[in-house]
């Protein structure tokens, strides 16, 4: 699904349950540049948050920033650091997520998060407990937009 499309439906078919943010600014991107200038990031991720920085999908009283969330660029880390914070550091090279990995995402209860393989521009949900390659969520943005809606839209 491409990215038009996810945020005119989210906004169309269930307006109330989500959040979409505004476009990525030119400032942000270089800061975000300037702090991590040996990852590339995928030309489509970026043209997604230059329609959308960031999208909290089922916000309500109880999740006031959504149960799950799609970062806007200045909040996407390291994978590692994300997941498990501090402990990262204590974690070996090889494991999963490899260090150079960006989480796109983050879940309410911290539980999982969508990496970024930035070596094979490929998407993964992630579980904290676990992490490994068992659950490809997409090779490109628009396969990761329809993973998000068939697994946390569409109910």
């Amino acid at each position: 699904m491409q990215s038009v499309e996810f945020i005119n439906r989210l906004v169309r078919e269930m307006p109330n349950d989500h959040r979409v943010f505004g476009p990525l600014e030119d400032a942000e991107a270089t800061a975000w540049n300037t702090k991590w200038p040996t990852i590339s990031m995928p030309a489509d991720l970026l043209a997604f948050l230059r329609v959308a920085n960031g999208i909290d999908l089922w916000v309500s009283d109880g999740s006031p920033d959504g149960y799950f969330r799609l970062l806007p660029l200045r909040e996407i880390d390291m994978a590692r650091n994300l997941m498990w914070g501090s402990s990262a550091k204590d974690l070996d090279d090889d494991d999963m997520p490899l260090p150079h990995w960006l989480a796109i995402s983050e879940h309410q209860d911290g539980a999982c998060y969508i990496a970024l393989d930035t070596d094979e521009q490929r998407y993964y949900l992630m579980d904290t407990c676990g992490a490994d390659l068992t659950c490809h969520a997409g090779n490109n943005i628009d396969e990761l937009l329809d993973y998000v809606w068939e697994n946390w839209i569409k109910l």
